[in-house]
C-alpha cells in the first residue's frame, strides 16, 4: 500500500540530512493536475510538513487577485517555501530532490541527473501537450461544461499521445 510505499523510500531514499523540521511547505494545487500530484506526491516521499490550499481551476481561482499573489502568473501548482514562490512542478521537483539530498531519485552523477532531467522536461514541454487533447477533449471539457470530443477528434487525440510516447521510448 502507499503508506508502507512511502515510509520505505523515506527510510531507504530519502538521505539522513533531510531539511529541519521547521520547515513547512504550503503547496496550492488542483487535485486533478499531474504536475500538482506529482509535487504532493515527492513530499509526502521526503516526509515533508506541509499545508494543502486547493485551487479550483474550474472556478478560476488561479486568476483571483489572492493567488496571483503567490503565483504572478497563475500557474498551478505552487509551492511556496520561507516565503518563496515556486512554480512549474520540475522545477519543483528538482529543488525537493536537492534540498531532501535524494541521490536515488535525483543522482549526483551529471549523465544519470540528464536522464532524469530529459524525462521531466519531455514530459513537461512535449507530452503533456500532446495529450492535452486526451485529457481536455476527452475528459475535462465534459467535465467542465464544453464539448464532448468526436470520435474521430478523441481517435486523434489518443494517436498524438501515442506518438509522443512512442517518440520518447525510442
Amino acid at each position: 500500500n502507499w503508506a508502507s510505499y512511502s515510509a520505505w523510500v523515506r527510510e531507504n531514499v530519502v538521505s539522513k540530512t533531510s531539511a529541519p523540521a521547521e520547515d513547512t511547505f504550503d503547496l496550492y494545487f488542483f487535485s486533478a493536475s499531474q504536475p500538482s500530484m506529482a509535487v504532493k506526491t515527492l513530499l509526502e516521499i521526503c516526509g515533508a510538513k506541509f499545508n494543502i490550499h486547493n485551487v479550483s481551476l474550474p472556478d478560476g481561482e488561479q486568476r483571483h487577485e489572492k493567488y496571483l499573489e503567490k503565483s504572478p502568473l497563475g500557474l498551478v501548482p505552487c509551492l511556496v517555501h520561507n516565503g518563496y514562490s515556486m512554480v512549474e512542478s520540475a522545477s519543483i521537483l528538482r529543488f525537493l530532490s536537492l534540498k531532501y539530498h535524494l541521490k536515488n531519485l535525483y543522482p549526483e552523477n551529471l549523465s544519470e541527473r540528464h536522464a532524469i532531467d530529459l524525462a521531466l522536461d519531455y514530459n513537461g514541454n512535449t507530452l503533456r501537450r500532446q495529450c492535452d487533447g486526451c485529457s481536455m477533449g476527452i475528459v475535462f471539457n465534459p467535465i467542465f461544461g464544453g464539448r464532448t470530443a468526436t470520435r474521430d477528434e478523441k481517435k486523434k487525440y489518443l494517436a498524438d499521445a501515442h506518438s509522443a510516447l512512442q517518440k520518447f521510448n525510442d
